[in-house]
């Protein structure tokens, strides 16, 4: 199936942007915090049976309804793992908490300082899925640990789509960097100024990016602010599923 065989009810916003900027056919996709498998399942109906596509979710909830959203499409080449991907292979701690529209969300802590609602086996991606290829990361602050060990350890991966969060000690420009130093073009998902309900769009950014260019997405009762960043990190790509560099009436901001 094509992306222009879909119709905007059948694929979000998101997945319309890593299907027109990330190399999908053939490869092997890893969704990283795959949640109850909504993307997944998108993904899966642009890819189904030319790609391999892995799931991996730590929260047995989550789990039982991605298997279940796999098992209704008779799926064969969509994997499900119900882990949490972290940088070694022991049990990690999770926080929880409820999405209205998502379900149960989990973020890896250190259980010496943050509230523990539960423990799970943790792996390393390469011991998960070695031959990665596409991976995307959804993974609640945690990405930053992740990016440290496959960047280090996982060479053969061709593009991240990166759900950044602004994670105390962990710059975003330092992060961006890491990547461009592995040959990486950045991506940020952004929108014409001229539409700002309209579709992703590509904009280039420079690894120097930080956190004081992001809007605020979201301010708490306490004052404090959440920020994030989608961005795709590909290897250069030529011919016709390339982004053109951004021009002035795209700005990159949290989506």
């Amino acid at each position: 199936m094509r992306i222009a065989d879909l119709t905007n009810e059948d694929l979000d916003h998101e997945v319309r942007w890593y299907a027109q900027v990330l190399p999908l056919e053939g490869q092997v996709v890893v969704d990283v915090g795959a949640n109850v498998g909504r993307l997944s399942e998108q993904m899966w109906r642009l890819i189904g049976g030319r790609s391999d596509l892995h799931s991996i979710e730590p929260i047995a909830e989550n789990v039982s309804e991605i298997e279940r959203r796999r098992d209704d499409l008779d799926a064969k080449r969509w994997f499900v793992h119900p882990c949490a991907v972290t940088t070694r292979d022991a049990t990690v701690s999770l926080q929880i908490s409820e999405d209205v529209t998502e379900g149960l969300d989990a973020a890896v802590v250190d259980a010496g300082r943050a509230r523990v609602d539960r423990q799970v086996p943790g792996r390393r991606l390469g011991s998960v899925v070695p031959d990665a290829t596409v991976v995307k990361l959804d993974v609640e602050g945690h990405e930053y640990a992740i990016l440290d060990d496959t960047l280090a350890t996982m060479p053969a991966i061709r593009a991240y789509a990166i759900e950044f969060h602004r994670v105390s000690g962990r710059p975003l420009e330092r992060a961006l960097a890491a990547l461009a130093d592995h040959r990486y073009e950045l991506l940020a998902a952004g929108r014409r100024a001229n539409d700002p309900a309209g579709p992703w769009v590509s904009a280039s950014i420079p690894p120097t990016l930080d956190w004081s260019r992001i809007p605020v997405a979201r301010t708490y009762d306490d004052g404090s602010e959440f920020k994030m960043l989608h961005v795709i990190a590909r290897r250069p790509m030529s011919g016709p599923g390339s982004s053109r560099p951004a021009d002035s009436g795209r700005s990159v901001g949290t989506r």
